[in-house]
């Protein structure tokens, strides 16, 4: 299944098709079973080793350096998390009760979170995994189409104006910079802090090994000791997340081993324990590993209801709504912030935390302010959702 999965990653990587480890292993196990070939099932153990995977990953986005950085951005947070709880819970609720979704299905739609995680939730509740997979998909795909013609487009239109003036554009400036000085060209140090400040916070690595020495002894010991360090905090976080797993999930709360997950890390990272990295390729195939799980639970009746015309207007409705209101939003934190409006538009975004932030590094804007207002997004979500589900769905 493995095998399978690989190559519908490989193919929709070809294609440049967002989440490719994901959607491709995913479409690819679903249209063999649609076609009658016997794929067998995945074993029963691997949806909650997914679940904890990617309960460590969202788990280690919540450290110190982050909290102590939304204090300085609390309002322009506080707009970002009222705007995506209310499209899911008043839009969601309105798209249940004016067509035939269920109403978990609706409000998944409408989650602006990561589609893996949506996905989860949905297994747990009996959602309908396909519309929720075809709306996720359609928000993804046309925000990383959009939004960087319109962000260019902007940044275009405010140096062209700025020319005019005679002023110096950045999408943040330095203290103390002068505005009518000749722009300077920024040294590779200020750029290299930049990337830092962005990733560093979502991908921690492991501690830098110390330095070598020339006694081979010496060398073996050395490596013996930090593989030893290394392998007790793995295993310390492994436990940990798998405890905290247990607990949400007996407590009766969706995506009770993700979520729980989550928490447990999150935990420990703020009481100062060294986050575990999942390298990129090692998360690759942990989304090869969901969409294999996810395949198990897409039936084809689920296929025939996606062409219906009517679930594709809905959806056309759904995108049009979440657009609008990103645009509305990011004039309201342009306003509260004193940032430029292509900086919010960014942070405001209906897609993913990663290319966002990639984005306002490669157009001179603050990547450090829109990573943590999206990280306030997804966390929201991500937290809020399965209690709600919980309690009251």
């Amino acid at each position: 299944m493995f095998l399978l999965g690989s190559l519908g990653w490989v193919l929709f990587s070809k294609l440049r098709i967002p989440v490719a480890p994901f959607l491709g292993s995913l479409a690819i196990l679903t249209i063999l079973r649609t076609l009658g070939v016997d794929v067998p099932l995945s074993p029963a153990w691997l949806f909650p080793f997914m679940q904890v995977l990617i309960g460590i990953r969202i788990g280690t986005m919540v450290n110190r350096n982050n909290i102590l950085a939304l204090r300085t951005m609390i309002i322009p947070a506080m707009i970002i998390i009222l705007w995506v709880q209310s499209i899911i819970f008043i839009m969601g609720t309105i798209m249940a009760n004016q067509t035939s979704l269920d109403l978990p299905t609706a409000l998944l739609s409408f989650s602006m979170a990561g589609v893996v995680e949506m996905t989860i939730i949905g297994m747990d509740v009996n959602a309908d995994l396909g519309f929720i997979i075809m709306m996720q998909m359609a928000r993804l795909l046309i925000t990383f189409i959009l939004f960087p013609i319109i962000i260019r487009k902007l940044i275009n239109n405010q140096n062209d104006e700025k020319g005019r003036t005679g002023e110096l554009h950045h999408g943040y400036l330095p203290a103390g910079n002068d505005e009518n000085t000749p722009p300077e060209k920024k040294p590779p140090a200020g750029f290299k802090q930049m990337i830092y400040l962005s990733i560093a916070p979502f991908w921690q690595l492991f501690q830098p090994g110390e330095q070598q020495h020339n006694n081979p002894s010496e060398k073996i010991n050395r490596w013996m000791r930090k593989n030893h360090r290394s392998s007790g905090r793995i295993i310390l976080i492994f436990l940990v997340a798998i405890g905290g797993g247990i607990i949400f999930d007996q407590l009766g709360v969706p995506a009770g081993i993700m979520v729980g997950s989550m928490f447990a890390i999150a935990l420990i990272t703020m009481m100062g324990v060294k986050p575990l990295s999942i390298p990129p390729r090692l998360f690759n195939l942990l989304l090869v590993g969901m969409g294999i799980v996810v395949a198990d639970n897409m039936l084809p009746e689920q296929l025939t209801k996606l062409s219906d015309p009517r679930m594709l207007m809905l959806v056309a409705i759904a995108i049009t709504v979440i657009f609008s209101t990103s645009f509305m939003v990011a004039l309201l934190i342009r306003r509260f912030s004193g940032r430029d409006f292509p900086t919010c538009l960014l942070a405001s975004s209906p897609a993913g935390l990663f290319v966002m932030t990639v984005l306002a590094i490669k157009y001179d804007k603050d990547p450090f302010f829109v990573s943590m207002l999206l990280l306030c997004k997804v966390l929201s979500i991500q937290i809020i959702v399965p209690f709600v589900f919980m309690y009251f769905v």
